[in-house]
């Protein structure tokens, strides 16, 4: 919340951009050094001390988000070049 007043009519969306770690979260580390992600899940699974023996057995997926999909697709549309129509003189886009 914002302490003036707003007098634009068109509504703000903002959203936050994809993230990734980089590396796997590790639970069990012996010397105790969690990352702050690493720290918040531990308390949120009742361990905050970590889990011993915990090992990542899983391969890594890159998970890309549906709305980053459509805003590549829009991009690679939008970056698409203007054709000329030979008859008239007029600009289309390509695949149109």
């Amino acid at each position: 919340m914002t302490n003036h007043i707003d007098l634009c009519i068109e509504p703000r969306i903002i959203t936050n951009p994809p993230v990734a770690l980089r590396e796997p979260m590790n639970f069990d580390r012996p010397d105790g050094n969690y990352s702050l992600v690493e720290q918040k899940t531990l308390r949120a699974l009742g361990h905050p001390e970590g889990l011993r023996g915990w090992k990542a057995i899983g391969e890594r997926k890159l998970i890309v988000p549906e709305r980053v999909k459509r805003q590549a697709l829009m991009k690679k549309i939008e970056d698409e070049p203007l054709m000329p129509v030979p008859a008239t003189g007029e600009t289309v886009k390509v695949g149109a």
